[in-house]
């Protein structure tokens, strides 16, 4: 999580050329955060849940990082 924020506040604080083309003027990325063995134990269920954090972001206002709520649904199945 705290590389990730890194990596999104990078990309915050960068200038880029046509940047004023975008939504609000500025690129931004939202990141999702998934970890073995805790969000996944195989490949696709990882991505899944790092997939599913991502969405989270975008849709908590985008500019952000989200980590997989992925173990706390298993523990509740």
């Amino acid at each position: 999580i705290i590389i990730a924020e890194r990596i999104r506040k990078m990309v915050e604080d960068t200038d880029f050329p046509n940047e004023h083309t975008q939504p609000d003027g500025n690129i931004t990325v939202s990141i999702g955060v998934a970890t073995f063995p805790d969000h996944g134990s195989t490949k696709t269920e990882l991505i899944d849940a790092a997939d599913e954090a991502l969405y989270h972001a975008k849709k908590s206002g985008r500019n952000r990082v989200c980590q997989s709520k992925q173990e706390q649904l298993l523990k509740v199945v």
